[in-house]
């Protein structure tokens, strides 16, 4: 006897399915996916067919912030999908996700990354993928970042502009792929501290290049060895070559970020919003 499922839906999201325990099985559910609806006329005749299928039982829960009620219906009949969806070469069945999935991915050999047709000699060598972690403080007239290479950490004064990496995940060189994680507080608007003024402090600062990306260590290392800051001044010279587009798309995020602060204020969400679940019983 094959084991039991149930099918799950979320009134107030889309439909879904998932397994639910039977009580007294002998085996565990099997999980079943509902192929999305492909249109509003097909979700709202789905709808219409669950919320008038008979219920069984109905539970109602409060999670503190939602009204949440689960109810148990009776095998609903529900709209057949529209006429249209493509069947696979050589049946008359529809077509299972794994040859769609085969129909829609591009064939890997000889297409660039823009999807055009490259030639034998002009496939480039793959880049590496390297991680460039980074904590520290953007201050009034320049960054102070951390960074730790091979077990030894590092400080450093930079004049980049951190808070401008805000849109940023990645960027490449000629060779490299850096993704990006940066851990840096804006201090700008603190008041200025004692440390920040300690003479050693305001010396390296002298040695940073007015209108240039630059960043001087104040940490002590072997100076042959410049392997701790490679990623560092690919950094810094990505950052001169991408700097207008830099401060747009940092302008343009502030922008959205306050425009969507002001629409929560206009029309705050609900603080007490119902969830409707229904689910029914599905012979395998």
């Amino acid at each position: 006897m094959s084991s039991p499922s149930y099918l799950l839906y979320l009134a107030t999201v889309t439909l879904c399915t998932a397994s639910l325990p039977l009580l007294g099985a002998s085996q565990e559910p099997v999980l079943q996916v509902a192929p999305t609806p492909p249109d509003a006329v097909l979700l709202a005749k789905t709808e219409a067919s669950i919320h008038n299928a008979r219920k069984v039982s109905t539970v109602v829960q409060h999670d503190g912030q939602r009204i949440v009620t689960v109810h148990k219906i009776a095998p609903p009949k529900l709209p057949d999908a529209p006429v249209g969806v493509p069947a696979s070469a050589g049946s008359g069945s529809a077509p299972t996700a794994d040859t769609l999935k085969r129909e829609l991915q591009p064939d890997p050999i000889g297409v660039s990354p823009v999807g055009v047709p490259a030639s034998a000699g002009s496939i480039s060598a793959p880049k590496d993928y390297k991680l460039l972690a980074l904590s520290g403080e953007v201050h009034p007239e320049y960054s102070e970042i951390r960074w730790t290479f091979d077990g030894q950490e590092f400080t450093a004064y930079s004049s980049i502009d951190f808070t401008l990496f805000d849109t940023v995940s990645d960027f490449e060189t000629a060779s490299t792929v850096y993704s990006c994680l940066f851990m840096v507080a804006d201090q700008r608007a603190q008041p200025t501290t004692a440390n920040a003024l300690a003479p050693n402090r305001l010396d390296a600062l002298q040695h940073l290049k007015p209108g240039l990306a630059s960043y001087v260590v104040v940490t002590d290392y072997a100076e042959t060895d410049d392997s701790p800051f490679i990623a560092l001044e690919a950094l810094h010279e990505w950052y001169d070559a991408n700097l207008e587009t830099l401060r747009k798309r940092h302008q343009d995020n502030q922008s959205q970020q306050t425009a969507e602060q002001q629409r929560l204020r206009d029309n705050p969400p609900p603080t007490n919003k119902a969830v409707d679940i229904y689910y029914w019983r599905k012979d395998n």
